[in-house]
């Protein structure tokens, strides 16, 4: 969250800058703070060992949790270099997700018991921070190459906090339909530089993947200023089994490791900007 203080606070400094553009409708789709709010599903596994005899699932979660997010973003000359575009934002995911996977035991071959399935709370916080330039081919159509750094921290559940901090390559296209109407394809590649799964006694350290995220924006102007947006986003990322560790895990000592995984989220997001 100090992350995008700091950057929304960096956006507003140079907001006075962008504001002789904002008559174009892409810079000014660009040159804004907003709040959005929807849902965002989530798929995720974890794979089994061929000894587990569990097939190729190990457990699983799945759901659909409500979202919010805030977001800021900039288009303009800085230090003499035009459409320069600076965009930030933070999304919480809060709600109820399904668990599907099997009892954790001692005195199995393979350390696993009963199957099981239940509901339980879960808490997801991603903040993202994107720098590119933006290149205009026509009046109408702007592409924008861009760096990405973005942090996930995933709290599964009481005994398991995911956190992986990612960078990336990206590039925004975006379409002035009319005046007031502006379409969107965003597009990025990111790969984690840390990624981790802490315990309460201890922390594995995941084997990292590039994963791709995809987002559809409309944004339509209401009037000057007030703009109402729609977002969907489909993002996927893949992890590699992590090292092996000693500790005590939900009460069972003995040697631990976090599974080759995968997740996939899509978003639907509806909201408002205030474009300045």
């Amino acid at each position: 969250m100090k992350k995008f203080v700091a950057a929304f606070a960096f956006l507003l400094a140079l907001s006075p800058v962008a504001m002789a553009q904002s008559s174009d409708p892409i810079t000014a789709a660009n040159n804004h703070v907003g709040v959005q709010l929807g849902v965002s599903t989530l798929s995720y596994h974890e794979d089994a060992r061929p000894d587990q005899n569990v097939g190729s699932v190990l457990d699983s979660e799945s759901g659909a949790l409500p979202a919010v997010s805030l977001n800021a973003s900039f288009q303009g000359p800085v230090f003499g270099i035009n459409n320069i575009y600076v965009e930030s934002g933070v999304t919480v995911i809060a709600g109820s997700a399904t668990y599907k996977g099997y009892q954790l035991v001692a005195n199995s071959q393979t350390g696993l018991g009963e199957a099981l399935r239940y509901s339980h709370n879960m808490l997801e916080l991603d903040y993202h921070l994107k720098v590119g330039k933006g290149f205009r081919l026509i009046p109408s159509l702007q592409v924008t190459p861009y760096v990405e750094y973005a942090l996930r921290y995933w709290d599964r559940e009481s005994s398991e906090r995911y956190v992986d901090n990612d960078i990336g390559l990206g590039v925004l296209t975006q379409y002035a339909v009319t005046p007031k109407l502006v379409l969107g394809l965003d597009a990025s590649l990111t790969r984690p530089i840390s990624a981790y799964t802490n315990t309460t006694n201890f922390t594995e350290v995941q084997k990292p993947y590039w994963g791709p995220t995809v987002a559809l924006t409309v944004d339509y102007a209401l009037t000057k200023r007030l703009h109402i947006v729609g977002e969907y986003q489909y993002s996927h990322s893949h992890f590699g089994q992590s090292s092996n560790v000693s500790g005590v895990f939900e009460g069972l000592p003995g040697e631990w490791y976090e599974p080759t995984e995968a997740s996939t989220q899509n978003r639907v997001m509806v909201g408002l900007n205030y474009a300045f």
